[in-house]
């Protein structure tokens, strides 16, 4: 389980994840890894949720593999990519038939998009899709249907990047409260025409302090309302 965001701002875009990853196999393990992928001197990122095994070499390959003018015309590119992934036999044998990633490209302006690579089932047979979509405001990937993705769906504004990372940030730190047996973390990439800027762990810290005021505030909110009164029948 997992829980990401990515945010397009007026002079950038944010992306932030949860750090919190499990093993598949008998044993259900865990572990704190960054989910959010990049490599010196590139201009691409990309950020895997979903099983692990295939979505973060889905990832890997992406940002090995492409740059941000293959993304002009990019289904060739990652037609391919998807049906190694996908193929491929991880532990235990295990072949998947879903590997999700979103990226964020910084070759001229920033551009966000969401990818799934997936295995489907044709008249003829079993076949390999991948699917890519420029995003132009936001985007959830992970754990969708945790409520804590309501913030991001009903607060979103356009704005500047340094105003759209408090609402990324309390997003998945609200979905880590929700599930906290499922999202754990905090990580923020801030991605601009100049590059990638990881978030400090101090920043992190002060955002997860103001996070947890906000959640109490509101809550406090909720339960202070005006005392009503039955009307008599």
């Amino acid at each position: 389980m997992t829980l990401q965001v990515g945010l397009v701002g007026t002079d950038g875009i944010v992306l932030a994840s949860d750090y919190l990853v499990g093993t598949s196999g008998e044993k259900h393990l865990t572990s704190q890894q960054s989910k959010i992928l990049r490599q010196d001197g590139r201009k691409i990122v990309a950020c895997w949720s979903g099983d692990k095994d295939p979505s973060r070499q889905l990832a890997e390959e992406i940002i090995t593999n492409l740059s941000g003018n293959d993304f002009q015309w990019p289904y060739a590119h990652l037609q391919g990519i998807a049906e190694n992934v996908l193929e491929t036999r991880f532990e235990f044998e295990t072949r998947y038939d879903l590997a999700e990633a979103v990226v964020v490209t910084v070759e001229d302006t920033p551009k966000l998009y969401e990818i799934k690579a997936r295995r489907n089932q044709g008249l003829s047979g079993p076949f390999i899709h991948c699917e890519c979509s420029q995003v132009m405001d936001k985007c959830v990937m992970g754990h969708r249907a945790n409520a804590a993705t309501f913030l991001s769906e009903k607060y979103y504004q356009k704005l500047p990047i340094k105003k759209l990372i408090y609402l990324a940030a309390h997003t998945v730190l609200t979905g880590g409260r929700i599930n906290p047996n499922g999202i754990q973390g905090l990580e923020i990439i801030l991605c601009t025409d100049r590059g990638f800027e990881g978030v400090s762990d101090r920043r992190i810290a002060e955002l997860t302090k103001w996070s947890d005021e906000c959640d109490r505030d509101i809550r406090q909110l909720v339960f202070s309302g005006p005392q009503v009164t039955a009307s008599p029948q």
